[in-house]
């Protein structure tokens, strides 16, 4: 992937912390035929709906995800035909696990973790940058473009400058439930959707 999250309190403008994000892949569970407008994978843990996806060389974006189920529904007929064990993997969006570890006393929240996006050399987001928090705990997470004004907790960070080769910086928290104990763990995948151009050097 071209755009990657970081972590380990990486600073405004530099190229340190340490990289974080993951690509969104799994592998085809059966063969598709051309005209399918389903395809069942491996795992379909963190792809969605309006996400685009490469099959093999092939673009696609899909409509729904069932879980159950592990279907994806594409908004559009495939037309090439893929092998069982094809490479499904997410085209311009990553999904980065995070975890923060705090004895923070039930019902507050945790301090503030600080991260980056940057992206590979030779590319450049264009349009916006979408973070938000994913899974079982998203709701647990709030996000903050400046690190004093925050977002609803579980709400999408919009980005609207370019993301380039140094840190962008935004910032994370989590809070506790009341009825939970002190010490806690919270994991999220926090997913990156944007649009990635190749720019004039590399």
């Amino acid at each position: 992937m071209y755009i990657h999250v970081y972590t380990d309190s990486p600073t405004s403008g530099g190229t340190d912390g340490t990289q974080v994000s993951e690509e969104i892949s799994t592998t085809l569970a059966s063969a598709a035929a051309i005209a399918d407008t389903t395809i069942t994978v491996d795992d379909a843990t963190n792809f969605y709906a309006a996400l685009s996806i490469k099959i093999d060389s092939e673009i696609a974006t899909i409509s729904s995800v069932d879980y159950d189920t592990n279907v994806i529904t594409l908004s559009a007929d495939l037309t090439v035909a893929h092998s069982s064990s094809a490479t499904v993997k997410s085209v311009a969006n990553e999904s980065s696990p995070i975890t923060y570890s705090s004895s923070i006393t039930a019902g507050s929240e945790s301090g503030t973790l600080n991260l980056a996006l940057r992206t590979e050399s030779g590319y450049a987001t264009t349009g916006s940058t979408v973070i938000t928090p994913d899974g079982t705990t998203a709701s647990y997470w709030a996000l903050s473009g400046d690190g004093s004004t925050w977002n609803d907790y579980g709400a999408a960070l919009t980005i609207t400058s370019t993301i380039s080769t140094t840190n962008t910086l935004f910032y994370a928290k989590y809070t506790s439930i009341s009825t939970e104990l002190n010490l806690h763990d919270k994991t999220v995948n926090f997913v990156v959707a944007t649009t990635i151009t190749a720019t004039s050097s590399s």
